[in-house]
Parts: structure tokens; sequence; C-alpha cells
């Protein structure tokens, strides 16, 4: 089962090298500049600038393999026996709901604030299947739209 506590590791991409850098996140100046702290092996904190736009925090997500799921990740699962790829994602998603029969209107409109794989127009909640393995369980960490947006290309066609 899913972990859902959520650790505060951020990551962003530098300026400069453009590596993945792990941290907590800074903003380094008033004109919004932000920057990936963390310690070096010596204990000294080192401040990497990132690219505006790549910063994304730890979902509490782990894909097949343990790996730490990220807004921007793509994700690869076999549905139907067919590979697509998903967007991690975080945000507010709005739903139609089927109100209780003895509410006045047969529908709500609520928003679930959270994390969510968005796979063509559609915004898809983790699910947990009938043997209790949630979909981000199952899925693969192949990118993200950063380094590999060629992949949402792929998985369109």
């Amino acid at each position: 089962m899913t972990n859902m506590s959520r650790e505060t590791e951020f990551r962003g991409k530098t300026k400069g090298t453009g590596q993945w850098v792990y941290g907590s996140l800074v903003q380094v100046s008033s004109a919004g500049s932000l920057a990936v702290a963390m310690l070096d092996d010596k204990g000294h904190l080192k401040l990497h600038e990132i690219i505006k736009g790549t910063e994304g925090q730890y979902t509490g997500l782990n894909d097949r393999d343990g790996q730490h799921m990220y807004p921007g990740d793509i994700t690869e699962l076999e549905v139907d026996g067919i590979k697509r790829h998903f967007v991690v994602k975080a945000g507010t998603v709005v739903r139609d709901l089927k109100s209780h029969p003895n509410f006045i209107d047969d529908s709500a409109k609520v928003s679930i604030t959270g994390i969510y794989f968005e796979w063509q127009e559609y915004q898809l909640f983790p699910c947990i299947d009938s043997n209790g393995i949630p979909d981000n369980e199952k899925m693969l960490v192949i990118g993200n739209v950063n380094d590999n947006p060629e992949l949402l290309e792929v998985a369109n066609r």
C-alpha cells in the first residue's frame, strides 16, 4: 500500500548544467529566482539556482520500482494491453458527482485537490485495484516533460 505522507523534497533543473538537483526549495531574490538547497558531503549548505518551471515537490507516490514521482514526470502503464503514457500532475480537478437520492439536485460539482495522472484530455486520480494495488505502483517513470516531451507525442499517435 502507498504511504501517503508527503516528504518535503523538491527537485529542479539547474541553470547552466541542466542537471536535476534534490533538496529544499528556496527563493533567492525578490525577482523570484528559485534554488534548491542541499547539504554537500561536508555538511555545507549549497544553493543550486534552477530553471523556473522545472521545480516540483515529491508527490508522496512511488512507481513500481520505488522511484519517487514528481509533477511533470511521464509514467507508463499498460491498460487493456496498450501501453499508455501519463503525466503526473498536482492540482484541483472539478467533477460532477451523483447526489444522495434525498437531495434536491441529481448531482453536485465538487473540487478535488491532489495528485492525478493526465492522459490525453483526462485527469485520473490514483485508483486501487481489486488486489489492493494502487495505479502508481503499476506504473513506471520513463521520463519527464522537460527532458522527454517526445514521449507524449509517441503516446498520442
